[in-house]
């Protein structure tokens, strides 16, 4: 295993279903996701158009395993409500969305800001379409009693599992750090206790390799009574370490890099209960806003909310379920931004763009690659086109808005996201 640590990591990457543009052909799947392609050689996402607009997602084998472990717990159609409650940068998330499609909702956490924003881009350009972010502590979960189906915790951890992916983690080690992350995890996982409905699914992981923080840390939630072992299968073929109550990935035996992943089930039921908040942060919109809404997209059958702001999302959340929920967390995207009316007018958002809804009627301008790497860097354009809005595609995938006006277009990209690599 040592040894291997001083070999090159290799480069995966998990593919859009519903837009990935047949790319990665020639590369080898992952064996426990078939949706996840292993690189012969490592490209320069930051100049690719496609990965801005979501056809692919790079993500660690290993991660990837979560895909497996849902497919073997949930094997019904019953709505299901999810917590990815460390969420940042989003790969777990995007994971935890296809496996829901059409039968369930995901709140995805993040507490530290700067993450966070980053966990909004990244679900953005994949595009779903059924997950909420929340930028909140443990703790801020704890009054929200018996409501998730499963929580996953991909806990912060010492980092053990990527010292051949990042060789300065080796120099930030210390059993002093083993030890901080230890309880740092004891409680996270104490605080969001109360939210896991009983017998449903905790599923924990890491990205170390220390039994402090995988194997002990199991052992311990199992001797507290609160939770109990459940048994994973998996192929021989697949190299997979198995442990007393979890699994442990080593980068000497998989096409990866260290993880550890452990499935508990609750046994014990919280009393208590959360209460309506006074004073609803959302709102259902105006018939003449749902006619501007319909105008932009097929918004039948959608549930929309309206911020304060005036920004309209759908979500797969009521909004009284939302304004429940925001009594104790901090919503940053309750949905799919659909828009906000300025003038009476809906200005696209450019979530909108980049999702799997069916937008009307608009204008599509297809570019090449030097053009949309153009746009991609906020830089102005020089197109011919109908004056007013238009959808800059590439490969005929969306990557965002533009104004047209004449010879030329104003960007509209967001500032926050353009790429500075040339």
């Amino acid at each position: 295993m040592l040894s291997s640590l001083d070999k090159d990591p290799r480069t995966s990457i998990h593919l859009n279903p519903w837009k990935n543009k047949d790319l990665f052909q020639r590369e080898s799947s992952v064996p426990w996701f078939d949706r996840g392609k292993i690189l012969n050689e490592r490209p320069v996402f930051t100049l690719d158009p496609l990965f801005h607009g979501g056809c692919y997602y790079p993500q660690e084998s290993s991660s990837m395993f979560l895909h497996y472990v849902l497919e073997q717990l949930f094997q019904d159609n019953r709505h299901l409500t999810f917590l990815d409650l460390c969420a940042a940068p989003g790969g777990k998330s995007i994971l935890i969305s296809s496996f829901l499609k059409g039968r369930g909702k995901l709140i995805s956490n993040e507490i530290i800001r700067t993450r966070n924003s980053i966990l909004r881009e990244n679900l953005i350009k994949w595009g779903v379409d059924n997950v909420v972010v929340t930028c909140n502590d443990p703790e801020d979960f704890s009054p929200i009693t018996n409501y998730f189906d499963c929580i996953v915790i991909d806990a912060p951890c010492s980092g053990e599992g990527m010292f051949r992916k990042d060789k300065a983690s080796r120099n930030e080690w210390s059993e002093d750090n083993v030890h901080l992350c230890s309880l740092r995890q004891n409680r996270i996982v104490e605080d969001i206790t109360p939210s896991l409905k009983p017998g449903g699914y905790l599923i924990y992981s890491t990205c170390t390799f220390a039994p402090k923080e995988n194997e002990l840390q199991i052992q311990a939630l199992i001797d507290s009574g609160e939770y109990e072992s459940v048994e994973l299968s998996v192929p021989k073929e697949w190299n997979i370490h198995v442990l007393k109550n979890g699994l442990q990935f080593l980068p000497h035996r998989v096409q990866g890099e260290g993880f550890f992943i452990s499935v508990l089930r609750k046994t014990i039921s919280t009393t208590s209960s959360f209460r309506l908040r006074e004073k609803p942060s959302f709102s259902t919109p105006s018939n003449a806003e749902k006619q501007q809404v319909e105008s932009t997209i097929n918004s039948k059958g959608l549930q929309l909310l309206r911020t304060a702001q005036g920004n309209i999302y759908t979500s797969v959340f009521s909004v009284e379920e939302l304004n429940t929920l925001s009594n104790h967390l901090y919503f940053t995207m309750p949905g799919t931004e659909i828009g906000e009316f300025i003038k009476n007018e809906i200005i696209p958002a450019h979530a909108i763009a980049l999702s799997s809804f069916a937008i009307n009627d608009v204008q599509r301008i297809e570019v090449n690659e030097l053009t949309a790497l153009q746009y991609l860097r906020g830089e102005s354009l020089m197109i011919d086109g109908n004056k007013g809005k238009a959808l800059i595609t590439y490969k005929n995938i969306p990557l965002g808005w533009v104004k047209i006006l004449g010879n030329r277009a104003n960007n509209n990209y967001p500032k926050e996201w353009r790429i500075r690599m040339r």
